[in-house]
C-alpha cells in the first residue's frame, strides 16, 4: 500500500550550513535556494568527490578554469571519467539557475568568473548523519511518499507535473542499503545514468537521500512529439494525451513517443522529446507533408471544389463557415458581409451563452465573426413577449422539422420553474410606442380572477418570472412561453399551464406530463386535479386531461428540488448563532454538525476514505453551490450512509448519531 508523505517539513538540526551533492550521491539541503540565513554546499559532478559551496552573506568568485581543474583533480580521485568541459559548463546552470556568470576588471582586463560558488575541503562529506529505513519517512521532500520498504531496500515514488491520459507520472526511485546503489523507474522503464552523467552509488546518510530527491526532481520528462492530425498511429508508436498538474482543465495535447523512448531529456535539452524520439518520429510526421496541395494548380476552380480536395472528410458546415470566411476577407466593407443561416445560428448561440466570450472570440483574429448587434437583430426577430406568442410556436415546430424530429419527439411534457428577478421597471421603446416592462403579467383570465378575489384593481412591480420549457421524449427541448410573477399562485398556474397546453395540441405537441419542483403553490395546483390526497395516491397522480380528455397527464415533482430541500433543512438545523432550526427525531437532535464531524472522522482514520466524493462545497457550500444537485444528493446518498453508521460504530456512545443514520437510511435513493 502506498503511504503518502502528509507534510515536508525543513529539518531545523541547529547548523548554519547544509550540503547538496548533485549527479551523484552526497547531500542535499530541503529548500536550497529560498533560504537566507544558511550556507549551501553543492556538489557539481557525477560523482560523489567534488563540493561548491553557495553563500548568501559572502558571494565567493570562482574562475571556470579553477572550477574545471577542482572538477578533474576530483574525478581523478575517484577513478572515474570526467565530463567534457563544455558539457561541464553548460549543466553549471541548468542545476542551479542562482550560480551567475559575469565579467570583472581586473590588472590584466577582464576575466570570466562565476558568482555565488566556492570550493569546500573534500574530507567534509565524512561524519554525517546515518540514514535509518525506520524513520526515511521523516526525510522525504519535494512532493514524495514513501512506496514499499523491507529490511534491505526502499521504494520511494515522487509526483511529477506531467499527466498521461488523465493519470499523474510518477517517478519511482529504489534505495538499496546492501549494494549502496540506487536506480530510477519512469513509466516502468529503469533510466540510464550514464547518458546523464548520474552516478548509482549510495552512501546511506541523510544528506546523500536529499541530494538524490533533488536530482530526480529536476529530471525532466519526455513527453515526445505533438501529433499535428488525428490519424491513425501505428502500433510501435506510443500515442497519449499529455497535460499538466496546473492546466488540467486545458484538454491537453495529442503526443506520442517511440518504443526505444530513453523516458528522460538531456540536462542541455531543448524541447520536450528526448533525442530518440526525435530521430525516429521526425520521418514518420515528415509523411503528413505529402498530403498537402498545391493550391496554385487549382486557383481557378469554384471555391467550394478546391475545399473538398484540401479537406476531404470536412462536413458541409465546415465548408459553409470556411465560404463565408472567404467572402467576408473580400467584402469592401463590414456591413456588406453576408452571412449563412448556419453560421448565424451557431453564432448566436455562442453569443447568447456568454457575450463576453463571444466577443473575446471575435477579438482574437482568429475568425471573422458577425457583431453583437448583427446577432441581436436575428435574436429579436420573434418578439420575446410575456404570455402566449404565436411566433415562438412557429418558431417551435419550424426548428421540430428542420431536425427532422420523429414523432415521438412530438410527445413529452412541460417542464416549469420560477427564479428570482430584481424588480424594476424600465421603458421599451419601439418606433413611436412606448411601453412600460416590469408589472405582474399572468395573462387576462389570470388577471381578472385576481381582481375579483382581491376587490382591488392596481398593477404591482414583478419579483419572479416563470419559465415554462416543452420536453419531449427524445430530449426535445424548447422554452415556449414567459411570465412575470410575484410568486404565481396555484389559480394562476392552472389557467397558465392549460393554456399553453392546448396551444401545443394545435401545433401537433402531445403533453403527457407536468414537471415542477415541490413548493406549496405548486402542490396546491397538483392537488385542484384530484379529489383529495388519497385520490391522488390511488390514481397514482395521474390526473384527467382538460384539453384532451381520451388522454392522462402525470403530476410530477423535481427529484432533485426536494433532495435539495431536505439538505437545506439539515443544513439550517444546529446550535450555533447562524442556525434556524433544530430538527429532531425522537429525542434526538439531527444537526449538520454531525456530517462535518463524520466527514473529519473518515479524513483523520481512514487511509482510503468511505465517502470520497465530500469535500469542503459539500459540508460549506456558498450561495451558488447550494444550488448544484450533486452535492446535496452526494450528502444524502448511500456513502454518506455507510460513512454514518461506521462513525457512529467507532463511539464511545454512537447512540448520539441513531437518529441522523435513521434519516439518512430513508433519503438513499433506489438503485
Amino acid at each position: 500500500m502506498v503511504q503518502p508523505h502528509e507534510s515536508i517539513q525543513k529539518p531545523d538540526d541547529g547548523k548554519k550550513q547544509t550540503t547538496l551533492s548533485l549527479f551523484s550521491s552526497v547531500t542535499f539541503p530541503s529548500n536550497p535556494f529560498t533560504s537566507s540565513s544558511e550556507r549551501l554546499t553543492v556538489k557539481i559532478t557525477s560523482h560523489p568527490t567534488f563540493k561548491w559551496s553557495f553563500s548568501t552573506a559572502c558571494i565567493p568568485l570562482v574562475s571556470p578554469s579553477s572550477s574545471q581543474g577542482f572538477y578533474s583533480k576530483d574525478c581523478v580521485t575517484e577513478n572515474l571519467q570526467c565530463l567534457p568541459r563544455n558539457t561541464f559548463f553548460r549543466i553549471l546552470p541548468k542545476l542551479f539557475p542562482s550560480v551567475k556568470s559575469s565579467h570583472i576588471r581586473v590588472s590584466s582586463g577582464r576575466k570570466h568568473i562565476y558568482t555565488g560558488i566556492s570550493f569546500n575541503d573534500l574530507d567534509t562529506r565524512y561524519g554525517e548523519e546515518l540514514l535509518q529505513i525506520s524513520n526515511i519517512q521523516n526525510h522525504l521532500y519535494y512532493n514524495t511518499f514513501l512506496m514499499y520498504k523491507t529490511e534491505s531496500y526502499v521504494k520511494i515514488g515522487m509526483m511529477s507535473n506531467i499527466l498521461a491520459n488523465d493519470n499523474v507520472i510518477i517517478k519511482e526511485v529504489t534505495l538499496n542499503f546492501t549494494t549502496r546503489k540506487w536506480n530510477l523507474k519512469i513509466r516502468g522503464k529503469t533510466i540510464a545514468f550514464k547518458r546523464l552523467g548520474v552516478s548509482d552509488n549510495f552512501n546511506n546518510t541523510v544528506s546523500n537521500l536529499r541530494t538524490i530527491l533533488y536530482i530526480v526532481k529536476m529530471i525532466r520528462i519526455c513527453t515526445g512529439l505533438d501529433v499535428v492530425q488525428k490519424k491513425a498511429i501505428p502500433v510501435r508508436i506510443i500515442c497519449e494525451k499529455i497535460s499538466y498538474v496546473s492546466d488540467e482543465n486545458f484538454g491537453g495535447i495529442r503526443k506520442m513517443r517511440c518504443g526505444s523512448c530513453c523516458s528522460v531529456l538531456g540536462w542541455c535539452s531543448i524541447g520536450d522529446s528526448c533525442i530518440n524520439c526525435i530521430k525516429l518520429l521526425n520521418e514518420f510526421k515528415q509523411s503528413e507533408q505529402e498530403n498537402l496541395i498545391n493550391l496554385d494548380n487549382i486557383d481557378k476552380e469554384d471555391l467550394s471544389s478546391i475545399f473538398n480536395v484540401v479537406f476531404p472528410n470536412a462536413t458541409p458546415e465546415m465548408n459553409i463557415f470556411l465560404t463565408n470566411q472567404y467572402d467576408a476577407l473580400m467584402a469592401n466593407n463590414p456591413r456588406s458581409r453576408k452571412w449563412d443561416r448556419s453560421v448565424i445560428k451557431a453564432c448566436l448561440s455562442l453569443w447568447s451563452r456568454s457575450p463576453q466570450s463571444y466577443q473575446d472570440l471575435r477579438d482574437s483574429n482568429l475568425f471573422i465573426l458577425p457583431s453583437g448587434g448583427v446577432l441581436q437583430r436575428y435574436k429579436n426577430i420573434t418578439p420575446q413577449n410575456s404570455g402566449i406568442n404565436l411566433g415562438i410556436f412557429l418558431w417551435m415546430s419550424n426548428t421540430a422539422k428542420s431536425i427532422n424530429l420523429p414523432p415521438s419527439g412530438y410527445c413529452g411534457g412541460i417542464v416549469r420553474d420560477e427564479a428570482k428577478i430584481q424588480e424594476d421597471i424600465v421603458i421599451n421603446v419601439k418606433g413611436k410606442e412606448n411601453k412600460l416592462i416590469g408589472w405582474i403579467d399572468t395573462g387576462e383570465e389570470a388577471e381578472n380572477v385576481r381582481i375579483l378575489m382581491q376587490q382591488d384593481v392596481k398593477q404591482t412591480v414583478a419579483s419572479s418570472v416563470l419559465q415554462i420549457s416543452f420536453l419531449g421524449y427524445t430530449g426535445f427541448r424548447f422554452p415556449i412561453a414567459h411570465y412575470p410573477t410575484a410568486g404565481a399562485s396555484a389559480y394562476e398556474l392552472y389557467t397558465i399551464i392549460w393554456e399553453i397546453i392546448s396551444y401545443l395540441q394545435s401545433w401537433n405537441f402531445t403533453t403527457d406530463f407536468i414537471l415542477q419542483d415541490g413548493g406549496d403553490q405548486n402542490r396546491e395546483f397538483m392537488k385542484i386535479h384530484f379529489n383529495n390526497d388519497e385520490h391522488a395516491k390511488q390514481s397514482k397522480y395521474m390526473g384527467d386531461n382538460v384539453v384532451n380528455p381520451g388522454r392522462k397527464i402525470a403530476h410530477s415533482q423535481d427529484f432533485s428540488h426536494n433532495i435539495k430541500k431536505i439538505r437545506n433543512a439539515v443544513l439550517s438545523s444546529g446550535t450555533h448563532k447562524y442556525n434556524t432550526k433544530k430538527l429532531m427525531r425522537g429525542d434526538q437532535y439531527i444537526v449538520w454538525d454531525m456530517w462535518i464531524n463524520a466527514a473529519q472522522w473518515d479524513e483523520n482514520t481512514n487511509s482510503r476514505k468511505i465517502h470520497h466524493k465530500l469535500s469542503s462545497s459539500h459540508l460549506h457550500p456558498d450561495s451558488s453551490e447550494k444550488m448544484r444537485n450533486h452535492l446535496s444528493e452526494e450528502v444524502l446518498d448511500s456513502d454518506m450512509f455507510h460513512l454514518m453508521k461506521s462513525c457512529r460504530d467507532s463511539l464511545q456512545n454512537g447512540n448520539v448519531l441513531d437518529s441522523a443514520v435513521e434519516f439518512l437510511e430513508n433519503t438513499i435513493s433506489p438503485q
